[in-house]
């Protein structure tokens, strides 16, 4: 498959071009698409610009197989530029990372915008269904007949509400402890009756 911008280089065929899949000089970029397959031959326009394509094979190979395995249909998860060898993202399907971490990421969307995860953590959904759940500070809910919101969170042991949601309530702070009450002055010792 040749697709407009590809880079297109001599093949072992005289006068006949295909796509540059390895680095090496090339004739020119496609300006059409052609859907044919390696052994099939039909005519594109091609803007000629004699170059130089910088592709690793590897990177060539990995962009027409399908989960390192090699297929007919390929992968449409990226492709590379001809001109400049770089990568260009563009998953459509399932993605498996085999295990690995997904790392110095700003921002995760949904497609159809019904949750988000923030770089700050913030997770926005619909629903969470979960078997455990952590809150620090406590759970900010809104109040159905007022519209006010309410932060509500554990006090020594005890359930309790507050006005307002959780990053802005401020726990009142504890009362000073009560200060010990004087003790009475000492008694002065019985003086021995008089006989």
């Amino acid at each position: 498959m040749i697709n407009p911008g590809d880079r297109i280089t001599l093949s072992s065929s005289p006068g006949i071009g295909k796509k540059a899949e390895v680095s090496g000089t090339t004739i020119g970029l496609a300006l059409e698409s052609f859907n044919g397959t390696a052994t099939s031959e039909g005519k594109i326009m091609v803007f000629i610009n004699l170059g130089y394509s910088k592709l690793d094979p590897a990177i060539s190979d990995a962009a027409t197989t399908f989960g390192g395995s090699t297929s007919e249909s390929g992968t449409n998860a990226f492709s590379v530029d001809q001109q400049s060898g770089k990568v260009n993202v563009g998953f459509f399907g399932t993605v498996n990372l085999n295990g690995n971490e997904i790392i110095n990421v700003s921002k995760i969307l949904s497609a159809n915008g019904n949750w988000s995860i923030d770089e700050n953590g913030k997770l926005i959904a619909k629903e969470i269904e979960t078997e455990k759940l952590k809150v620090e500070s406590g759970i900010t809910t809104k109040d159905k007949a007022t519209g006010e919101y309410y932060c509500i969170f554990v006090e020594s042991g005890a359930i309790k509400t507050a006005l307002g949601a959780c990053d802005t309530y401020v726990s009142p702070p504890a009362p000073p402890p009560p200060e010990p009450s004087p003790e009475p002055p000492p008694s002065e010792p019985d003086s021995p009756s008089p006989p």
